[in-house]
């Protein structure tokens, strides 16, 4: 699953000292399915390193379609509200990327949303489990499950 949602500077004025003029900054939420929650108590290393790869990879794949190279700031929770076994990943993100000759690119289009969700989340579902299958994560079930 994943969500996301604009944070505006004027809201806190540590946006301002960390990321300077930047202007708008978005929250990207990529959460795994409580599918893999077995595999994150079996294999956290593995399930977490892959969360942040294809985390990462989804979002830089969404700059390069725009020229772009995105940055970000990705914190780890494993637990929910209640305490139960959710990883998932807060991302900080800014909505312009640099160009290869260094100035900055907006890459917002229209609406309040940095990127389309749904496409967001398939790409990075895609990485995800192509992750898992380098990793020689060989249950098909789990990979079906995973695209139900």
């Amino acid at each position: 699953m994943v969500r996301h949602s604009s944070l505006l500077f004027w809201e806190n004025p540590f946006w301002w000292q960390w990321l300077g003029s930047a202007g708008e900054i978005f929250l990207v939420l990529f959460t795994l399915p409580e599918r893999l929650n077995t595999l994150a108590m079996q294999q956290p290393k593995l399930v977490y390193d892959t969360l942040f790869a294809a985390s990462w990879q989804t979002l830089a794949a969404f700059g390069k379609q725009q020229g772009v190279q995105l940055g970000m700031i990705a914190i780890l929770h494993s637990w929910g509200q209640n305490l139960s076994l959710q990883p998932h990943l807060h991302c900080v993100a800014l909505s312009r990327g640099a160009r290869s000759c260094g100035s900055w690119q907006p890459v917002r289009k229209d609406g309040k949303f940095l990127f389309l969700v749904k496409t967001l989340g398939q790409v990075f579902r895609a990485k995800y489990v192509a992750a898992l299958r380098a990793a020689k994560i060989t249950d098909q079930k789990l990979f079906d499950a995973l695209f139900a």
